[in-house]
């Protein structure tokens, strides 16, 4: 079994042209902090449980059975300025960056297994464009907690092996749900792609064919396992 030091490692290895950081070295300052004050095992035992999807990601929202009321409590007082908090899921399989989305408010991303983030600022934005060049790949160990700054850039974990990623991600209630009748969409910004999410695509990636506004320039960096 690959201890976190060694699958960095080797992900550096196969990766030669992308920098590739821990999420414990100070490099990660500008995008988040670890959190290390929470015990997350009941979560991660319960997003396990749920089976992956055959390809792709999937992103469930709010999961009831993750969704502990004395645990998320602590959270919203400690984290999130008593905001009603949700529980979810993202897992599946991803290699590359295709887009990046930003919330009014911190996310916190817990890791079920070892993953990584691709992650940029707003202030590396231009007029919403964003060079790629500026991604900053972290890796994340199973069991590590983060909390994403609101100016942090970010997407769908990346997986490092073939049996994929799980992550639990917890954020103000309601962020990233679809716009519909009883939700509509009120404003203009085109940027604006679900409830509290603006969102960035690259245009390679199935995010712009959905109708994701185009604002990633540069390659659609790609992540190769070991």
């Amino acid at each position: 079994m690959n201890t976190p030091h060694t699958m960095l490692e080797k992900l550096k290895s196969h990766n030669p042209t992308l920098t590739l950081h821990h999420c414990a070295e100070i490099a990660f300052q500008k995008y988040g902090t670890p959190l290390s004050d929470f015990d997350f095992s009941g979560m991660i035992a319960g997003a396990k449980a749920f089976p992956l999807p055959a390809e792709g990601v999937e992103y469930l929202r709010s999961v009831s059975e993750l969704e502990d009321e004395r645990l998320l409590s602590l959270l919203s007082k400690r984290l999130f300025n008593n905001s009603p908090l949700q529980a979810g899921i993202c897992h599946g399989y991803n290699d590359r960056l295709n887009a990046l989305e930003w919330h009014p408010s911190h996310e916190l991303l817990i890791a079920a297994t070892d993953l990584v983030l691709f992650l940029g600022n707003i202030s590396e934005m231009d007029n919403l464009q964003f060079d790629a060049h500026h991604i900053r790949a972290v890796f994340v160990p199973a069991g590590t907690s983060l909390l994403l700054f609101h100016t942090s850039l970010h997407f769908a974990p990346l997986h490092v092996s073939k049996a994929g990623f799980r992550a639990i991600i917890i954020l103000p209630k309601m962020t990233n749900a679809p716009f519909d009748e009883t939700m509509p969409k009120v404003s203009n910004d085109p940027h604006l792609f679900a409830v509290n999410k603006w969102m960035i695509a690259h245009p390679e990636s199935p995010q712009a064919k959905r109708g994701a506004q185009i604002g990633i320039v540069g390659e659609n960096i790609i992540l190769h396992i070991p």
